[in-house]
């Protein structure tokens, strides 16, 4: 997308698939030009629709419900909201200021798996960035090894990043595990 307005013009190339947020670009590029913004108005600008910007590709709200249409909280997991999260503190202070907790599987300070908004960390300090994410399948190989055969007994994920690492997540049985695999399968996407 370029915009055209006036002796100073503006080229800006950005990868925009909504055609409403395209137009809504398109015009304060324009604006901009046009007025001949400059300096720390500019900047502001800049930021402000960068950040609506990151607003628009959270999918956060999607992975939530997919979760919950597909599997569904457990007696370890659960969606992160304000009204659940203390127990959680410890693990999520850590995250980065834009970042939230989506989903967490807690069964103890040595087993968990917490999905954010940007990644998947687990207790042996994994990190999984969800644009790094190739594929995941049941981990038959770790389920058949322990003798468990039952599909809804399966508690063990093998996510693929696009660099060919392996990991294996442990997951709460029953529907957390399904609402995981269907939530990483949609990013893996």
């Amino acid at each position: 997308m370029s915009a055209c307005a006036g002796r100073n013009a503006i080229k800006c190339e950005v990868y925009i698939s909504n055609p409403k947020i395209q137009l809504k670009v398109y015009l304060i590029l324009v604006a901009i030009s046009h007025f001949e913004i400059r300096g720390h108005d500019l900047l502001f600008i800049c930021k402000k629709l960068h950040n609506k910007m990151l607003e628009m590709n959270d999918n956060s709200g999607i992975l939530i419900s997919i979760f919950k249409r597909k599997g569904g909280e457990g007696l370890f997991t659960k969606v992160i909201d304000e009204s659940n999260s203390s127990p959680y503190k410890h693990i999520l202070s850590s995250l980065a200021e834009d970042e939230k907790g989506l989903l967490i599987y807690y069964k103890n300070d040595d087993e968990w798996v917490l999905l954010t908004n940007k990644k998947i960390v687990t207790s042996s300090n994994e990190i999984i960035f969800h644009n790094d994410i190739a594929n995941v399948s049941f981990a038959l190989h770790e389920e058949y090894k322990n003798r468990i055969m039952d599909k809804n007994d399966f508690t063990r994920l093998e996510v693929r990043d696009k660099n060919n690492r392996t990991y294996i997540l442990c997951i709460e049985k029953g529907k957390p595990y399904h609402g995981f695999y269907q939530v990483i399968h949609f990013m893996a996407g």
